[in-house]
């Protein structure tokens, strides 16, 4: 059996801050189609200790995945300063 990967389609990167607005915008619609808008803007935070190795590992990885999409939509000193920034 073959594993297919997921393949994700990003909105356009940010190269320059005058491109901003619109960016966020479509960023904004990229993770609530992805279902990471919660956790983006922390709604949706990590889960305490009572819950489930399955509920912590969900939201690592939607965590994670929202944390790459983001990273992968930036471009030049843009994305050198979120990554600096990192706070996961």
């Amino acid at each position: 059996m073959s594993e297919t990967k997921e393949r994700r389609e990003l909105p356009p990167k940010l190269e320059e801050a005058s491109g901003h607005r619109v960016w966020k915008k479509l960023m904004k619609l990229h993770f609530i189609k992805t279902k990471t808008w919660n956790i983006v803007t922390g709604v949706e935070i990590q889960p305490t200790d009572d819950a489930t190795d399955s509920d912590l590992q969900k939201f690592v990885q939607k965590e994670a995945r929202a944390y790459s999409d983001l990273v992968a939509c930036l471009k030049g000193n843009i994305k050198s300063l979120a990554v600096e920034l990192d706070t996961v």
